[in-house]
């Protein structure tokens, strides 16, 4: 039952995102941060929703987005410059398959910090964002909380 709320969840934000591209971005950061693909066992590891969405966010912003605030900033070209850093640091190491695996997520989250700028132009689309990551950080923390204060009640 978990595993369909959760790939009910994407697809329905795939599907909303058909209408307003920038949900698309909402989805990515909700998976991002959740990982229903790790959560799930049947329907959501079948798919590579994080590269699904990411894919659709990014179409999303070049297709239905209007470019008008789009400035590539000086944070940016720092981050771009990390990126290139941990490329040449990659080819210099001893188990290159080993690290590549292992830092697969700076890759995604460097990219994606680079380009969430671009789709983050109003102050509504900020305050969405924020209230995404935050709701969705929910189902990780809370759980963790009510056991600390089942511990400290208990002892």
């Amino acid at each position: 039952m978990l595993d369909f709320a959760l790939f009910s969840t994407v697809m329905g934000m795939f599907a909303l995102g058909l209408r307003r591209p920038f949900i698309w971005v909402l989805a990515y950061l909700y998976i991002d941060i959740l990982a229903p693909q790790r959560i799930g066992w049947a329907l959501t590891p079948m798919l590579p929703i994080s590269l699904i969405a990411f894919l659709l966010a990014f179409a999303g912003w070049a297709i239905g987005d209007t470019k008008a605030n789009t400035k590539f900033t000086l944070r940016q070209g720092i981050m771009l410059a990390l990126l290139g850093w941990c490329f040449m640091t990659l080819q210099w190491v001893d188990f290159p398959e080993n690290a590549a695996d292992k830092w697969e997520w700076v890759w995604k989250a460097l990219v994606f910090a680079i380009f969430l700028p671009f789709t983050l132009t109003t102050r509504l689309r900020i305050e969405v964002a924020a209230l995404v990551m935050v709701l969705t950080a929910g189902p990780i923390t809370l759980p963790i909380s009510r056991c600390s204060a089942n511990r400290a009640g208990s002892a």
